[in-house]
């Protein structure tokens, strides 16, 4: 039985966790933290500085494929060294250690 098209967008409001179940625009909170063994191996971006990428979807609110700036964050090898570390945005899926 196929979903009519009103009813196809009620479901796809309300699969999105962005908006509540009236349909309103929900408030989130910023990621506050990264876990080191979440990030994959640190590389290099077009002007040189560190990244290194988030490989699962956390709790905290980050999603696959976010970037993490090291800054001074413990290293082991070419990976951030595991634990909690706080975070702040930079911009659109671009976050930096503190």
């Amino acid at each position: 039985m196929a979903l009519r098209k009103n009813n196809q967008k009620d479901y796809d409001k309300f699969n999105d966790t962005t908006i509540d179940v009236l349909g309103n625009k929900r408030e989130q909170d910023p990621p506050t933290k990264v876990t080191g063994e979440n990030t994959g191996k640190i590389s290099k971006d077009k002007q040189g500085k560190d990244f290194a990428l988030v490989l699962d979807d956390t709790e905290s609110g980050l999603m696959k494929g976010d970037t993490i700036r090291p800054g001074r964050a413990p290293r082991v090898d070419d990976y951030i060294m595991g634990g909690d570390y706080k975070i702040k945005k930079k911009g659109d899926r671009n976050y930096e250690i503190d």
